[in-house]
């Protein structure tokens, strides 16, 4: 045939040449076929079995099922996982409590003043009393130079305190008959005095220690020699009463922190 000038020859004709083409009836069954256990050429698929394995539980199963459970509820530890903040790394440690020095009780002039209020009025509690802490201790926040002021400062005011000057000089033969061969150790304010002057004491705790037996030997030479319940020895139980508080006012005194400066007879 020819058509606008162009000639097109007809191809052979084939009788046998079905120009017609039927396309195959193809259905995609992909998922299906997965799920029937088929393979992509249609032909069944092995199937695959899951091999068990029986896990013995551990020591932290519980702990392991307490975390997976709040997994599943969309729940998390915070504090194992998340890093501390920026104001919780540089936070200081905290510095060790400082513990009050025991020597300091010594500048709480109330507290002995209370206890002495408790007393009555028998030697024996007024040494019991001086004696329950044992030997004095130097104040830890006062100065060692500072000692020789608090030993003169409480034995000034002991010898103002002695109004009948029972304790304030050496005891003589002739005063008290037969008193050396009972008092082995005697012991008066003025020799105290002096051995202060002459630096015998030293400086602190051993000083105040020296210091308190000193004057621990006045009181029990006096009772040693007298009779408990003579006028002499309820004088010394008065003094002896007022004693620890004296001491400790002197202290107190001398670091400008007297809490009670006036000790009453």
């Amino acid at each position: 045939a020819e058509e606008k000038g162009v000639k097109i020859d007809d191809k052979e004709s084939n009788d046998d040449f079905d120009d017609t083409i039927d396309e195959p009836k193809i259905k995609i069954r992909r998922k299906r076929r997965k799920k029937e256990g088929k393979d992509s050429d249609g032909k069944p698929e092995k199937v695959k079995r899951k091999r068990r394995v029986k896990i013995a539980p551990s020591e932290n199963a519980d702990s392991k099922i307490a975390d997976d459970d709040k997994d599943a509820r969309g729940e998390s530890d915070d504090s194992a996982i998340m890093p501390p903040s920026s104001k919780e790394a540089s936070k200081p440690e905290a510095e060790p409590e400082e513990i009050e020095d025991p020597s300091n009780v010594w500048l709480d002039v109330n507290l002995f003043k209370t206890e002495r209020e408790a007393l009555d009025d028998s030697f024996l509690a007024a040494r019991a009393n001086f004696s329950k802490r044992g030997p004095w201790e130097y104040p830890a926040s006062l100065e060692a130079k500072k000692c020789k002021d608090v030993l003169t400062q409480t034995l000034n005011k002991m010898d103002r305190l002695d109004h009948y000057s029972v304790f304030a000089e050496e005891v003589t033969e002739d005063e008290a008959p037969g008193y050396f061969d009972i008092v082995k150790k005697p012991m008066d304010f003025e020799t105290m005095k002096q051995k202060i002057d002459n630096g015998e004491y030293g400086n602190g705790s051993s000083a105040t220690a020296s210091f308190y037996e000193d004057f621990m030997l006045v009181f029990d030479n006096c009772i040693l020699y007298n009779d408990d319940g003579g006028e002499v020895a309820e004088e010394a139980a008065r003094l002896f009463r007022l004693l620890p508080e004296t001491y400790a006012s002197a202290c107190s005194g001398v670091v400008g922190k007297r809490k009670n400066p006036k000790v009453r007879s």
